[in-house]
């Protein structure tokens, strides 16, 4: 099975379980949907940075909170995430995303008591499976959160290995997770 389709999206702020999932994180903060529109020269997925260089270039300030990201029938993730607030007040979300994943919005929840505004926050993720995948999905949530971690040492030399181990486990487990995978089949 190929791993270039992503099959994460936008959560649906409308849905049921995206509100109750909003609940968990920030109670009483209601998700809205913040514009994408990636601008030129910023690092992919390095939202801070990008939405820094923005304020310095074209003033306004840096919003934080969580993207909201849905893979159907497996789990609901909470990403921390900055987003920016132009001198006009529009809010949107500038960051460039992986080549192939195209958005015209995220799902967003606003943060206003955000501390350590710049500072890695783990992401919140819950297992929306059903049946006998449930436990699987549990694992890929606990190798989700290990490349995280890893991830955020990747600055130290010695860790790029471990990180490329974490996220090539994370990779086969989500490849475990796609509709008709066989065990042991070819990629």
């Amino acid at each position: 099975m190929s791993r270039s389709k992503n099959p994460v999206r936008v959560a649906d702020i409308r849905e049921g379980q995206t509100r109750r999932f909003c609940y968990e994180v920030l109670p009483r903060v209601a998700p809205r949907y913040v514009l994408h529109q990636a601008v030129a020269g910023a690092e992919v997925a390095q939202c801070f940075r990008a939405v820094e260089m923005q304020v310095r270039i074209y003033g306004g300030e840096q919003v934080v909170g969580w993207a909201l990201w849905v893979w159907p029938k497996v789990m609901i993730e909470a990403e921390w995430h900055a987003v920016w607030r132009d001198p006009e007040g529009v809010l949107m979300d500038i960051t460039p995303r992986p080549p192939g994943m195209r958005l015209g919005k995220i799902a967003f929840l606003l943060d206003a008591d955000g501390r350590g505004k710049g500072e890695a926050r783990g992401n919140i993720r819950k297992n929306l499976a059903g049946g006998g995948r449930r436990a699987l999905v549990d694992r890929y949530i606990a190798q989700a959160e290990r490349a995280e971690v890893a991830l955020h040492r990747a600055d130290d030399p010695e860790q790029d290995a471990v990180c490329r181990e974490e996220q090539h486990k994370l990779l086969e487990l989500q490849d475990a997770l796609r509709p008709g995978h066989v065990p042991g089949g070819a990629h």
